[in-house]
């Protein structure tokens, strides 16, 4: 993993400018895609080679969305716009040994790789490829029994820190307090009810973006955008995090009042059947 100061600065002034013009709410997704660089498959599968591709996309997208480590993010097949990606490759680094790469790119210039031994020399004689109507799933298994399912701590780790949950988000003018409602539909993420969050936001009168280290308190509120109103999670932002400086926003509640929610992340999982003392974010 690298990253060089002038790209930090780069994304820093993306952040800062850009963030300002998004939609009040739009569905994010890690985009997941899948990549073969097996010299053999071309003569396996001939034509039919990006329909075994697709379906083992398919498979490994049905598979993340129906793993509890990956339940509150969204995954579909990706494309131009995807910025994070998951990627499944199947290779041939050495002649006849077939190895299964996993790829997480949340940023360009930043990777995080895992590999394993997915065929050897003496499988390859003793049984061959898988037959184009199983290679699809037998490929996803490998994948899941020998990547996904051992490393997904890891990768939900890797999520938590730089793939939001949604975009967008709202301040509460009904509520008393300073209080966010998330675009998170309570059906979906109710067990997120005394959590804790990040939410990156834009100032736009400073063309600069913040953070709001923020707790959900265990109730729901109602949010309203182009998909309809419904019950989201809420959450009261507890300190906000600037130019690497740290104030709580009690303090500052006029300057955080002027903070426009962005991305929401995942950032402290905590049952709901917990009690936290004081509710604040640690």
């Amino acid at each position: 993993m690298f990253r060089t100061a002038k790209f930090r600065f780069f994304i820093a002034l993306l952040g800062g400018v850009m963030l300002v013009g998004l939609p009040a709410h739009a569905d994010f997704a890690v985009g997941v895609s899948v990549e073969a660089g097996v010299p053999g498959f071309k003569a396996e599968y001939g034509q039919k080679l990006n329909n075994v591709l697709d379906q083992l996309r398919f498979q490994i997208i049905q598979f993340l969305k129906t793993t509890d480590a990956f339940r509150y993010w969204n995954f579909t097949a990706a494309d131009a716009d995807s910025r994070i990606r998951v990627i499944f490759r199947v290779t041939e680094p050495q002649r006849n040994v077939i190895q299964m790469e996993m790829e997480y790119t949340p940023e360009p210039g930043i990777s995080n790789r895992w590999t394993t031994t997915w065929m050897k020399p003496a499988d390859l004689d003793m049984i061959g490829y898988p037959s184009l109507e199983s290679a699809a799933g037998d490929m996803a298994q490998e994948f899941e029994q020998k990547l996904l399912t051992p490393k997904a701590e890891e990768l939900k780790s890797l999520l938590q820190k730089s793939a939001p949950l949604s975009s967008g988000g709202k301040w509460d003018s009904h509520f008393a307090d300073l209080r966010i409602i998330l675009p998170l539909r309570w059906d979906r993420y109710s067990s997120l009810r005394k959590s804790d969050f990040r939410i990156l936001c834009s100032w736009p009168q400073r063309r600069a973006s913040a953070d709001l280290r923020s707790h959900a308190f265990g109730s729901s509120a109602r949010y309203e955008d182009v998909h309809g109103t419904y019950p989201a999670v809420a959450v009261i932002p507890r300190t906000r995090s600037f130019q690497g400086k740290e104030r709580k926003v009690d303090v500052i509640k006029e300057e955080v009042l002027e903070l426009l929610p962005q991305f929401v992340y995942l950032l402290n999982e905590i049952p709901p059947d917990v009690e936290v003392i004081g509710e604040g974010v640690n």
